[in-house]
């Protein structure tokens, strides 16, 4: 039912995923409230075996990368004409709970939560354009909710990760935090955000204090929100 707004509780009862899907979300479109003059087209719907989707990322085709809340990454092609059928395929089926990817020059960067680290895809010998996984920093911890989650690179090419309180300080690391207990002991007191180079080989605490966080985002200046 377009236009009409989301029947989200005050009370914060985590009802949101059941309003985006009102029934059969392959017959049915999502409750969205939109501006006049703009429309919704439903283009491509999950089914059972493909899981529940948790993490997005576009090529420069245009072709959508799903990091998978189970395990794997798959490649939505959504063609430019009406006539012809989506196209999905399986790029990874290894790494687990992949909450975070940022496609850049290297490569494809995912942060796996179930995996316990930071990844990054690319070319393997074979051909195969992701075939090739490379652990760029592990993260202990536990591998439930408050985990590995999403990621984001600035102007100069820095990449940043969001973790939540139940992951721990990699060892190798500075921090622009001053010094605590948490970094002295490397426990997961709170979340936090890690800024790496584009290799992961240099680790800095960028801000600590948060609980579960999920999503950050950069500005044109390079403040993070």
């Amino acid at each position: 039912s377009i236009g009409r707004s989301p029947n989200v509780s005050v009370f914060d009862e985590y009802n949101q995923w059941e309003e985006a899907v009102s029934g059969s979300a392959a017959k049915e479109f999502a409750s969205f409230q939109i501006h006049n003059g703009f429309e919704i087209e439903l283009v491509y719907s999950a089914k059972p075996e493909h899981g529940s989707w948790v993490s997005m990322a576009t090529d420069d085709q245009g072709r959508i990368l799903l990091g998978k809340e189970d395990s794997g990454i798959l490649r939505l092609t959504i063609p430019k004409d009406s006539e012809s059928e989506p196209i999905l395929e399986t790029l990874n089926n290894t790494l687990e709970g992949v909450q975070g990817l940022l496609l850049n020059a290297n490569g494809l960067i995912a942060s796996a939560n179930r995996s316990q680290g930071l990844y990054r895809l690319n070319q393997s010998s074979d051909g195969s354009p992701f075939g090739k996984v490379t652990l760029l920093q592990e993260t202990a911890g536990s591998q439930g909710d408050h985990g590995r989650h999403d990621l984001v690179q600035d102007a100069k090419g820095r990449i940043y990760v969001i973790h939540g309180d139940s992951v721990q300080i990699p060892h190798n690391f500075t921090s622009l935090v001053p010094a605590t207990n948490e970094f002295q002991n490397k426990k997961p007191e709170a979340g936090h955000v890690i800024q790496t180079d584009v290799d992961g080989t240099t680790w800095k605490v960028y801000c600590s204090g948060l609980r579960n966080p999920y999503g950050l985002t950069l500005n044109d200046v390079g403040e993070c929100f």
